[in-house]
């Protein structure tokens, strides 16, 4: 779920484009006595700043409504909050039909797409599960969804979400983890009691907050 940092602004102001009052994203004025984030301002092409206030914020959601209309109705939400309202995002991945809203991909550390419409860049994003490749992929269902469920092997990186484990495991364990490729025959029956590395194991969407001994 794409949580901010616990500001919100006073009851009634929110934004317009994503439904959501935090004071993360920078809440502008609009021409129509309403607000907007600026960061989900810079992903419409439709609404913009004019002499410091946002315009034709009204036309943009009436025109991405139809857009998303056109997708499958269990894809008419944002993937990241589950909101329906606002200003829903596709995803720029080809052929992908999920949907976000800006701020919450902003907050999720979505992968950004920015591109210039000859006047100005506009940033579009990718889903959660196209954001993500490579070892930051579940090593097992080759999927990038549930960032927040994955554990990082302590050897080779590569990330697995614990469920695709055999057997799943339910926690995250304490101490060094390692994949079952990264664990010989004669490692094995030493890992469960090793010693932690004083490494906190978190996120692979993250950086390490420690480093490693």
């Amino acid at each position: 779920e794409a949580k901010g940092d616990g500001r919100v602004h006073r009851k009634g102001v929110y934004c317009q484009l994503c439904a959501r009052s935090d004071v993360l994203g920078g809440m502008k004025p609009t021409d129509s006595n309403s607000w907007v984030h600026l960061a989900c301002l810079m992903s419409t092409e439709d609404a913009f700043f004019q002499n410091k206030t946002a315009v034709h914020v009204k036309g943009a959601l009436k025109k991405n409504r139809a857009e998303v209309m056109k997708c499958p109705k269990s894809k008419q939400k944002c993937e990241e909050c589950g909101g329906r309202s606002g200003l829903l995002l596709k995803c720029k991945h080809k052929g992908c039909d999920r949907h976000m809203h800006a701020l919450c991909a902003e907050i999720l550390d979505r992968l950004r797409v920015v591109e210039n419409n000859g006047g100005r860049d506009i940033i579009s994003y990718k889903c959660t599960l196209h954001s993500y490749e490579g070892i930051d992929a579940c090593g097992v269902c080759k999927l990038s969804n549930k960032q927040h469920e994955m554990l990082e092997c302590d050897k080779c990186s590569q990330g697995y979400h614990m469920a695709c484990l055999t057997p799943p495991l339910a926690k995250i364990p304490e101490g060094d983890w390692f994949c079952a490729r990264c664990t010989t025959k004669e490692s094995a029956a030493d890992i469960p009691g090793r010693p932690s590395s004083g490494i906190k194991r978190i996120h692979l969407y993250c950086k390490r907050k420690l480093d490693e001994n």
